[in-house]
């Protein structure tokens, strides 16, 4: 393979959670519409020659519609991409259209494994679901990164010592 162009984009800001460590600044959720959002990614594509785009929008999948309807959109344009998420934000439909619209990879945000950990974070989710989360992603073809917090509260060397085993 030879060089290709890369950006970093979004197509939206904020998110609709409230994990307790976020650093985010914009606390409620805003989306382009998608028909600006092509008109961005044709001039990428086609002006820039963009052939992979990391998406920094913390929750890329919060709305699996608009999700759809995004991937839909994308396929068009033969990009590859990767962008991060929640665990609970995607299931088999929605990790099919992804990868038939070019992703490659899912960073997931899992933080901890214990549910101790979990709780205080206010991340609303369990340790079977990341299993299953990483399963359903594999199955579609796509890489799963699980991004991961050390010390948040809670955290104890067995919490830890079992995240690192995972």
């Amino acid at each position: 393979l030879g060089l290709q162009p890369q950006i970093i984009a979004s197509h939206s800001r904020g998110c609709k959670m409230d994990c307790s460590f976020c650093f985010r600044t914009t606390p409620q959720l805003r989306e382009k519409s998608v028909e600006r959002f092509r008109k961005e990614l044709k001039i990428l594509k086609e002006v820039n020659q963009t052939g992979f785009i990391m998406f920094s929008d913390l929750t890329f999948t919060s709305n699996k519609k608009r999700t759809l309807e995004l991937c839909e959109m994308m396929k068009d344009f033969r990009i590859h991409w990767c962008c991060m998420t929640r665990c609970t934000d995607v299931d088999p439909e929605t990790l099919a259209a992804m990868r038939a619209a070019g992703c490659d990879m899912i960073l997931f945000g899992v933080e901890s494994l214990s549910p101790d950990v979990q709780k205080a974070a206010r991340k609303g989710y369990t340790e079977s679901l990341v299993h299953r989360t990483l399963q359903h992603t594999q199955e579609a073809g796509i890489v799963f990164g699980g991004l991961t917090i050390v010390g948040l509260p809670s955290e104890t060397e067995e919490s830890l010592d079992h995240l690192c085993r995972w």
